[in-house]
């Protein structure tokens, strides 16, 4: 039954609708006001990426100028000229001596807003204009990790996020090549964008991506990076800035929540097996390619509704982070936001949104708030992962990736239960 019919059988007056509507707008506006407030009271809160990185970067944009600084490198990290452009706006946009932490935060804020957005568009493809949606709005903006990631932290990890979520959303709506342009600027972003890889692989097997469009995102990191090219910056080295960055990565893991996490915590930091930590992350990275391809073969057969799409694509963002060394605490930023969307979608998952941002807070603690009291510990508990220097944290993070690992593998097995529902529900209909 149409779920716009009411008990009586009648559709709703056009007054109740518009009603209906007006309360919604209202709640879409306290709820905008609210975030933005929230988010206004930690703008100058600090950390050490804002004073090592990216207020060094502003500075060298207000002191030289902005052709100046991007037309070099400005940061062995590798980060693409996009960001900068970012930066750069913003700073041009808000009044002269606006502080650096409220220039730098302001582009996460204004695509948490963005992100909000395209959240309740794919809500309203499942529930129309009801509440559903509102509160996906709403949920999506007071996310403790989309709050902390941006506002309080100053990270850009919600920008990248929101091409992925617009990717997802057109492909929901069949617009395979503007989901792809979508792709490639969240690759010219982050290359944190790339978990998302297999899901795409996956669609274009399906046929649901013409194969010519995998053309785009390359296409789309070049012309994104074309005007810091012209101002000087060298193609080559704008061309293999990825490259770069891996090759600045030695750790097993950087405090994320991965299955990783145990050998680099007995090999690295209890000193077992220091010596064998790249063997391990050459291994990790080829069971993490043999992983992602057997995912997007897999599931390349058999109906694909909506609800399977979001969970394809959640699974994909949740491959990638799992398994690959050299992983950061924020890596899971993407599965965060999906689990979110899924939720909205069905929710019946929202227990694994909520999980999510536990897994994901809790390897925010010891960067965020590094100042913690130092109990020691009996030495039997560092084979849990707690130790005399934030002992409680460590133990979480440990908690949180076998909890992250579990995740990937019940979505996983939800993914294949539906495909295999809907090959059913095919079989059993009636011919013509």
């Amino acid at each position: 039954m149409n779920t716009q019919i009411s008990e009586r059988g009648a559709s709703p007056a056009p007054a109740d609708i518009g009603k209906a509507q007006g309360t919604q707008l209202l709640a879409l506006i306290l709820i905008i006001g609210t975030a933005l407030a929230l988010r206004m009271l930690v703008l100058d809160r600090t950390n050490l990426d804002l004073i090592d990185h990216f207020l060094l970067w502003l500075e060298d944009m207000r002191i030289n100028g902005f052709w100046t600084a991007v037309s070099h490198p400005y940061s062995q990290y590798g980060y693409t000229p996009i960001y900068s452009y970012a930066i750069g706006l913003a700073d041009a946009m808000l009044p002269a001596g606006t502080d650096g932490k409220t220039v730098i935060k302001s582009v996460s804020i204004l695509f948490d807003f963005v992100a909000a957005g395209l959240v309740l568009a794919i809500a309203r493809l499942r529930w129309g204009n009801g509440w559903q949606p509102v509160a996906a709005f709403a949920a999506m903006l007071f996310a403790p990790t989309v709050f902390l990631n941006g506002a309080y932290w100053g990270q850009s990890d919600i920008v990248y996020t929101t091409f992925l979520l617009a990717a997802v959303y057109l492909l929901l709506i069949k617009k395979d090549f503007w989901a792809m342009v979508c792709f490639g600027m969240a690759l010219s972003i982050k290359l944190q964008a790339a978990w998302l890889g297999p899901f795409i692989l996956m669609m274009m097997l399906r046929g649901r991506i013409r194969w010519w469009l995998a053309i785009l995102p390359p296409l789309v990191y070049i012309a994104v990076a074309l005007p810091a090219v012209l101002a000087g910056r060298s193609l080559v080295e704008v061309a293999s800035i990825y490259l770069t960055q891996a090759g600045t990565q030695s750790g097993l893991t950087y405090g994320v929540a991965n299955l990783l996490f145990f050998p680099h915590y007995f090999f690295t930091h209890l000193g077992w097996w220091p010596e064998g930590v790249p063997l391990i992350a050459k291994a990790a990275i080829l069971f993490t390619a043999v992983i992602g391809l057997l995912f997007a073969w897999r599931f390349s057969r058999g109906k694909l509704e909506d609800e399977a799409l979001l969970i394809a694509a959640l699974v994909s963002v949740l491959i990638l982070p799992q398994f690959l060394p050299h992983m950061h605490n924020r890596y899971f930023f993407a599965a965060d936001v999906f689990t979110i969307v899924l939720a909205a979608w069905r929710p019946a998952y929202w227990p694994a949104a909520v999980m999510m941002q536990f897994n994901s807070i809790v390897t925010y603690l010891s960067f965020l708030w590094p100042r913690m009291p130092d109990y020691p510990v009996p030495d039997w508990l560092a084979l849990f992962g707690f130790t005399n220097n934030l002992q409680p944290v460590t133990g979480l993070i440990a908690f949180a990736g076998i909890v992250n690992f579990i995740l990937l593998v019940w979505f996983w097995r939800r993914l294949q239960q539906s495909l295999q529902q809907s090959a059913g529900t095919i079989r059993n209909s009636p011919h013509d």
